[in-house]
C-alpha cells in the first residue's frame, strides 16, 4: 500500500522511559509514519482515533505508534487479503486465518511477501514477541514450507463449549413426577408413589445419553413450562460444524479426526461405529418429536433464541453466559438474577463406554503477519507495536479500559477485583455496558492474545465466566495440531462437518427404527440397549451415509491428507490457555 511518512512528536513519559525502546513499545520514534492494520472488524478503531478517544490517547502516551485501519466486512477478510497480495500491496500488519486456512499463507511465504519475524526477535530484542512465539515452537516442525522460521504471531482464540439446560423445567417436572410415572405406566396411580420410586425416576441434569434421551422426551411431552399452549422440545442445535460433535465423542470418538480403530490411522469420527449408535439416538428423538425439527437449518443465534424464548430445554453453546442469559431477560422478562438461577451449564452426556466431551476450536485460528516490504523504521515500529500489545498492560487496557475512567479497583473481604464505572443498561438487566460500546478503540484487542469471542463476557460476571471456562477445559477436546496446506483439507473440512449433520437428517427421514418408541414403563436400563437393534433400513441408511461422507464430502481425502501430515509432523499438545482465553506464558 502507499505509505505516508509523518513526524511523530516524542512523548517523554515515565512509563515509556521505564520500558525502553526495545522491551516495551517505547515512545514515538522519528520518521515512523503511519502503519496500516488490516482485519475484518477494525472500522471502529479509526472512528476512535479521529475523535481521539480516551483509550486512543492513553495508547499514544504509552506506545505512540500511529496507524490507519483497513477493513473488510461480511466475512470477506481473506478475499480482500488475497486481492492485496495479488496487487503487491499488502497492509503493513494484517490478521490472517493462517492456522485454519493456510493455503494463502503458503503462497505469501513462497513469494517472500511476509516478514520472517523470528529473524528479528530474541530474549532481548522484542522480548514479549519472543516469549509469545516460544509457546508455538511446534508450528515450525509441522510446517515444511516455513523452513524453520516463524512468519506469524498467533493470536489466542479459545472457544470453550458447554451444555445449557433449563433447571426450572426440571423442577417443574419433578413436582408432577407422580402423574408422569402414571402416564408412562411405571405406577398404577399417584398413590403408589414412594420416596424410593421418586429418587429412582426424578429428573436431573443428564449425565449420559440414556438420561439425555429421557429428559428430552419429558421436556417435549409433559409441559415443562406449565403452559399447554407452548410447543416445547428437548433439544435443538444449529448447522455450524461444532454444535453436535459431542455426540460422536459420546460415540467413542475423541476429536474430529481420530484413530478410531487403534491402528495409527486417523479417520473422520463422524463415520465411526461408535457414532452409529449416537446417531440412532438422534434419529429416534427426531422421529418421535423430542427434538426441534429445524435443528439442521438453525443459525447459531437461532438456537440460543429458541432456548431463551421457551421452545427448547437444552442446547450446546460456547461458554458465553451473559449472552445466553440476556435472551431470557429480553424474551421471558426475567431479571438477570432469575435467569442466572434457572439456567445451568453442564458437561455433555457420556456414551455407553463413559466417553464424553466436546470438540473445541483450536487454540488459535488467526495470526498477525507483517509485510516484508516495510522500511527498517516502519518494520521496527510494527515490531514495537506487537511487542507492546502482547503485554499484560495492553491486555488490561483493551479489556477493562482506564482505571478511574472505565473501572475502579475494589478490595474487600472477597479479595481484590475490578468494578465497571460504565453503569448498568438498566436495573432489571444488571448487565454492564461494555467497553466496546463506549470506546471502539478497544477493537485493537484483535491483535492481542485476548479471546475476542469472550471479550464482552468479561465485562460483567467475569468470575462466573472464568470458572465455567476452566471447568469446560476439562471436557473440551482439542485436536493434535498439524498444519495442512492441501486444498482438499482446507477447503472442505468445514463443509464435511456441516454435511455430516445434514446427512443425519436424511437418515432420520429414510430409516425407521425398531426402537423408535422405547417402553418407558420399564426402567431405562432395560430399554436402553434397544438402540443397538438396528433394523435393515437403518443399516442401509448408515452405509449410504458413510459412503457419501467418504466420497461426495471428501472425508477420505481429508483423512488421507491428515495422515500424510502426521507422518512428518510432531504431535504436540496445544499451548496452555488461562481463564481469560490468553496464552499462558509462564
Amino acid at each position: 500500500m502507499k505509505k505516508f511518512t509523518v513526524k511523530l512528536i516524542a512523548l517523554a513519559l515515565t512509563l515509556c522511559c521505564c520500558l525502553g525502546a526495545l522491551a516495551g513499545c517505547g515512545g514515538a520514534t522519528d520518521d515512523v509514519g503511519k502503519l496500516t492494520l488490516f482485519y475484518s472488524d477494525l472500522s471502529g478503531v479509526n472512528t476512535a482515533i479521529k475523535r481521539k478517544s480516551d483509550l486512543y490517547k492513553k495508547y499514544m502516551e504509552v506506545c505512540g505508534v500511529d496507524f490507519t485501519c483497513l477493513t473488510a466486512g461480511g466475512g470477506q477478510a481473506e478475499t480482500k487479503l488475497q486481492q492485496y497480495f495479488n496487487t503487491g500491496e499488502l497492509p503493513d500488519l494484517f490478521i490472517s486465518r493462517t492456522a485454519e486456512k493456510p493455503v494463502l499463507f503458503k503462497k505469501m511465504i513462497d513469494a517472500g511477501a511476509i516478514l520472517p519475524i523470528s529473524d528479528y526477535v530474541s530474549e532481548t530484542q522484542y522480548p514479549n514477541i519472543y516469549k509469545h512465539l516460544s509457546k508455538y515452537e511446534f508450528l515450525k516442525s509441522n510446517i515444511d514450507f516455513m523452513g524453520g522460521k516463524t512468519y506469524m504471531i498467533p493470536t489466542t482464540w479459545t472457544q470453550e463449549h458447554t451444555m445449557f439446560i433449563r433447571k426450572d423445567w426440571l423442577d417443574n417436572l419433578n413436582v408432577k413426577l407422580a402423574s408422569i410415572l402414571v402416564a408412562d405406566g411405571v405406577i398404577a396411580s399417584e398413590a403408589d408413589m414412594t420416596d424410593e420410586i421418586y429418587e429412582e425416576y426424578k429428573f436431573g441434569i443428564p449425565k449420559d445419553l440414556m438420561e439425555f434421551y429421557r429428559v428430552c422426551r419429558a421436556f417435549s411431552i409433559y409441559d415443562p413450562d406449565n403452559d399447554p399452549n407452548t410447543t416445547t422440545y428437548g433439544y435443538t442445535s444449529s448447522k455450524d460444524m461444532y454444535s453436535d460433535n459431542w455426540l460422536y465423542v459420546a460415540g467413542g470418538g475423541y476429536r474430529v479426526m481420530e484413530d478410531n480403530d487403534g491402528d495409527g490411522k486417523y479417520e473422520f469420527s463422524g463415520i465411526s461405529e461408535g457414532n452409529k449408535y449416537s446417531v440412532s439416538l438422534i434419529n429416534s428423538m427426531l422421529a418421535n418429536g423430542y427434538m426441534d425439527p429445524s435443528w439442521v437449518t438453525n443459525e447459531s443465534n437461532n438456537k440460543i433464541a429458541a432456548f431463551g424464548n421457551g421452545n427448547v430445554g437444552i442446547i450446546e453453546n460456547q461458554v458465553m453466559l451473559n449472552t445466553v442469559l440476556s435472551y431470557f431477560v429480553t424474551q421471558k422478562n426475567w431479571t438477570y438474577a432469575e435467569a442466572a438461577e434457572n439456567i445451568v451449564m453442564f458437561a455433555p452426556p457420556a456414551g455407553e463406554d463413559g466417553s464424553y466431551g466436546i470438540q473445541g476450536h483450536p487454540n488459535f485460528w488467526t495470526s498477525v503477519c507483517i509485510s516484508s516490504s516495510l522500511s527498517e523504521s516502519k518494520r521496527n515500529a510494527a515490531l514495537k507495536f506487537m511487542d507492546w500489545i502482547l503485554t499484560d498492560e495492553a491486555v488490561d487496557l483493551l479489556t477493562y479500559g482506564i482505571e478511574g475512567v472505565h473501572y475502579k479497583t475494589v478490595t474487600d473481604e472477597n479479595g481484590t477485583r475490578r468494578e465497571s464505572l460504565l453503569g448498568y443498561e438498566d436495573e432489571k438487566h444488571g448487565i454492564y455496558k461494555t467497553l466496546d460500546g463506549v470506546d471502539t478503540f478497544s477493537g485493537l484487542r484483535l491483535f492481542t492474545n485476548i479471546t475476542s469471542g469472550y471479550y464482552n463476557e468479561m465485562q460483567t460476571n467475569g468470575d462466573k465466566v472464568i470458572a465455567a471456562m476452566e471447568n469446560a477445559k476439562t471436557y473440551n477436546r482439542y485436536p493434535d495440531y498439524y498444519m495442512l496446506t492441501e486444498d482438499t483439507y482446507t477447503e472442505h473440512f468445514d463443509g464435511l462437518c456441516d454435511k455430516m449433520i445434514g446427512e443425519f437428517t436424511l437418515m432420520e427421514r429414510n430409516a425407521a427404527f425398531t426402537c423408535a418408541q422405547p417402553d418407558f414403563s420399564k426402567k431405562p436400563s432395560e430399554w436402553w440397549g434397544a438402540f443397538r437393534n438396528y433394523n435393515a433400513a437403518y443399516n442401509e441408511a448408515w452405509n449410504a451415509y458413510v459412503g457419501a461422507m467418504k466420497s461426495t464430502y471428501k472425508a477420505q481425502a481429508i483423512a488421507d491428507a491428515y495422515n500424510e501430515a502426521v507422518k512428518h509432523g510432531v504431535k504436540t499438545a496445544a499451548p496452555a490457555i488461562d481463564g481469560f482465553g490468553r496464552l499462558v506464558l509462564d
